[in-house]
C-alpha cells in the first residue's frame, strides 16, 4: 500500500493514519512541487542517515519510521532551495551522505554553498545542463554559489584520501567569496574519474581552477577523462587554471582561460581541441617530474597567451631519464597580450636548467603560427635539448641563436631538405651547421676543427675537406669497414690521392677511357722515377731519379722519349 502525501514536512506534522503503510510517496520536501518528493519506504529502526522522516500513528503512542526508497537523490529532497539564499550545503553533504548519484535536475537554479562540498568515492554529481563561457551567468546549468571559505570548494574527502570511478558534470561552480577557498575543484589521486560539462569560475586573483593532484608521486592517478569543462580565472590571477597530475589520461575540448595558464605534471595526457588563452606569462606549462613524459597536443589553440604560449619544462624532474617524449600536431598559436596587442617572447619554449643533461625533443608538426610577430621557438637553461623533429609549418623562423638544439637540425619542407643558417651545435664529431655556400659540416664540433663541407659555390656542388684555424694540414679519407682505401692529402694548394697500395685504378673488365696526369711515379714513394712530358731537351733542366721517362713534345726521330740513365740532379737524360 502507497499513500500519497503533500510534503514530508507536511506528513511530519500532520500525517497520523491508524496503520502505518509499508509506502508513502510524498509531493514535495516542504511542498508540492520542490522537486523535493520522493518514495520512502517503512523501516523498523532509526535510519544513521538524514534521509528519513517518521511519524506518529493515531494512537498518540505509536513511531514509525520512513526513509528514500530512492537510488537516486536530489539536493531537494534533503531541503535545499537553490533560491541563492538560503545555505544548501548541509542538504547537498546530507545527500551524498545517503547516495553516490546526485542529480541536479533543475535548470538555472542557483544553490549557494556556505563552505565546502567534500566528496567520497564513487560519488557521482550529474547535471542536466551544458555550462557555458559566458560571464555574465546566462546558462541553463544549475549554478552552485560558493561562499564561505575552505581548502576547495569541491574537493576530495579526506577520510578517503583518493578520488576513484565518479562522474561529476552538468553545472556550473562559481567562487564569490572573495578568497576563501584556494582551488576551485581539488581531488587526490584520480583514478578513472570524468568530469564533463562544467564551468568553474571565480573573482579572486589567489584561486587555482581544476587541481587533480598525487600525495605522493609513486600514488598512481590514471585513466580520467575532461571533457567541455571551462575554466575562467580573472587576467591578473597569479594560479593555474588546470593543475594535473594524471596518466593515460584524456582532456577533450576543454578551455582554460587567465590566470598563470595551464600546467601537466602527469606522465601521459592528451590534449584534444583544448583553448589555453589569455594567460599572464605561459599557456600551458608541461613540466617534467618522472622518468617518462608523453604529453601529446593535437588539435589545441593557443591564443592571446602574453609570454609562451606551450613551455615545456625539466626543472622539477629528479630522475635519470631525460626524454620528454611528446608530441604537438595541427595546433595554432598567437602569443601576444590580449589587451594591447603587444607580442609575446615565443610560442614554444624548451627549458632546461640541468647543467650536463641533454633532454629528447617532442615532435613538432603541422602547426600554424602568427606570421612575422615573434619567435616560434626558443631555448632557455644552461643544460640542452636533442633529437627534435621540425615539419612543415612549425620549423620556419626558429631562432637558433638562442636554442642549443642537437642532432636533428635538418627540417623538411615541400621544395626539399633544409639546414638553417648560423650555427647549430652538437656533440663530439657530429656537428651539424649552415655556413656561407655551405649546405652542411662534418666534424668534431664547430671549433674550426677539419671536417667534410658539403656546398654548392654558386657553379658546382662540392664536397671537401677543411683545415683547422691554424691551417694544418687535414686529409679526405674514404673508409670500408673502418680501413682506409684511399685518402686526399693536402699538398700545398693541391690535393694529393694516396691509396697505399690498396686500390687499383679500374679492372681488367672495366677500364678508364683517358687518364690524364702530368706526372706519373711508378714506385714505392718520392724517391721514385718519374715519368713526366715537356717541350725542349730535359737535359740540365729536369731533375729526376735514375730510371725516369720524359716524353718530348716537340721531339724528332731519336730526340722523342728521353732515359734519366744517370746522376741525381737534372743531367743524365740520354734520348732515344
Amino acid at each position: 500500500m502507497v499513500d500519497e502525501v503533500p510534503s514530508r514536512e507536511w506528513a511530519v506534522a500532520n500525517y497520523h493514519p491508524v496503520f502505518a503503510p509499508t509506502l508513502i510517496r510524498t509531493a514535495g520536501y516542504t511542498m508540492p512541487g520542490d522537486f523535493g518528493g520522493a518514495l520512502y519506504t517503512q523501516v523498523d529502526v532509526v535510519p544513521s542517515h538524514d534521509g528519513f522522516f517518521e511519524i506518529s500513528l493515531a494512537d498518540g503512542v505509536t513511531t514509525a519510521y520512513y526513509q528514500l526508497s530512492e537510488l537516486g537523490v536530489t539536493p531537494e529532497m534533503f531541503g535545499a532551495k537553490g533560491d541563492g539564499i538560503t545555505d544548501d550545503l548541509p542538504a547537498f553533504q546530507s545527500a551524498i551522505a545517503f547516495s553516490r548519484r546526485l542529480y541536479l535536475i533543475r535548470g538555472g537554479v542557483n544553490y549557494r554553498l556556505h563552505g565546502q562540498l567534500n566528496l567520497p568515492r564513487f560519488q557521482c554529481i550529474i547535471g542536466f545542463g551544458m555550462a557555458n563561457s559566458d560571464s555574465d551567468g546566462t546558462t541553463g546549468a544549475p549554478k552552485l554559489i560558493f561562499t564561505g571559505t575552505g581548502t576547495h570548494c569541491i574537493g576530495t574527502n579526506d577520510s578517503d584520501g583518493l578520488s576513484t570511478h565518479s562522474k561529476i558534470g552538468g553545472f556550473v561552480l562559481r567562487d564569490t567569496s572573495g578568497g576563501g577557498y584556494r582551488y576551485l575543484m581539488n581531488f587526490r589521486q584520480c583514478i578513472e574519474m570524468t568530469f564533463e560539462d562544467i564551468k568553474l569560475e571565480t573573482t579572486h586573483t589567489g584561486t587555482t581552477g581544476f587541481h587533480g593532484y598525487k600525495k605522493n608521486l609513486s600514488d598512481i592517478s590514471w585513466s580520467n577523462r575532461m571533457s567541455n569543462v571551462k575554466v575562467r580565472l580573472p587576467d591578473e590571477n597569479s594560479m593555474h587554471t588546470l593543475d594535473v597530475s594524471w596518466s593515460d589520461s584524456t582532456v577533450l575540448d576543454c578551455q582554460f582561460t587567465g590566470g598563470n595558464g595551464a600546467v601537466d605534471r602527469g606522465i601521459e595526457v592528451r590534449y584534444i581541441g583544448c583553448q589555453f588563452e589569455r594567460s599572464q606569462t605561459v599557456g600551458m606549462t608541461v613540466a617534467k617530474s618522472a622518468n617518462t613524459k608523453r604529453s601529446c597536443f593535437i588539435g589545441c589553440t593557443f591564443d592571446g597567451n602574453w609570454c609562451v604560449g606551450l613551455r615545456f619544462d625539466t626543472f622539477m624532474d629528479d630522475s635519470t631519464t631525460y626524454h620528454v617524449e611528446s608530441s604537438v600536431v595541427g595546433c595554432t598559436f598567437r602569443t601576444l597580450d590580449p589587451n594591447n596587442g603587444t607580442p609575446g617572447k615565443c610560442d614554444i619554449e624548451f627549458v632546461n636548467e640541468r647543467a650536463g643533461t641533454v633532454y629528447q625533443m617532442p615532435v613538432i608538426s603541422g602547426n600554424t603560427h602568427q606570421a612575422g610577430a615573434i619567435t616560434r621557438f626558443e631555448y632557455f637553461g644552461i643544460g640542452r635539448w636533442s633529437g627534435g623533429k621540425f615539419f612543415g609549418n612549425s620549423s620556419r623562423d626558429f631562432n637558433r641563436q638562442n636554442f642549443g638544439i642537437e642532432d636533428d637540425a635538418l627540417y623538411v619542407e615541400p621544395t626539399g631538405i633544409k639546414v638553417p643558417r648560423g650555427m647549430v651545435a652538437a656533440r663530439g664529431e657530429r656537428t651539424v651547421y649552415g655556413q656561407e655556400k655551405v649546405s652542411g659540416f662534418f666534424g668534431n664540433r664547430n671549433s674550426g676543427a677539419a671536417g667534410v663541407a658539403l656546398g654548392y659555390d654558386g657553379a658546382d656542388a662540392f664536397v671537401a675537406a677543411t683545415r683547422t684555424k691554424g691551417k694544418a694540414k687535414q686529409a679526405l679519407a674514404f673508409k670500408v669497414g673502418g680501413v682506409t682505401i684511399a685518402r686526399f692529402t693536402p699538398d700545398g694548394d693541391f690535393f694529393q690521392l694516396v691509396t697505399d697500395m690498396f686500390m687499383s685504378l679500374g679492372t681488367g673488365t672495366e677500364k678508364f677511357l683517358n687518364v690524364f696526369s702530368r706526372n706519373f711515379r711508378p714506385g714505392p714513394g718520392v724517391s721514385s722515377p718519374i715519368w713526366t712530358s715537356g717541350t725542349g731537351s730535359p737535359e740540365g733542366v729536369l731533375s729526376a731519379p735514375v730510371g725516369s721517362l720524359y716524353t718530348r713534345l716537340d721531339g724528332g726521330t731519336n730526340t722523342t722519349l728521353y732515359v734519366k740513365e744517370r746522376g741525381s740532379r737534372n743531367t743524365g737524360w740520354i734520348a732515344k
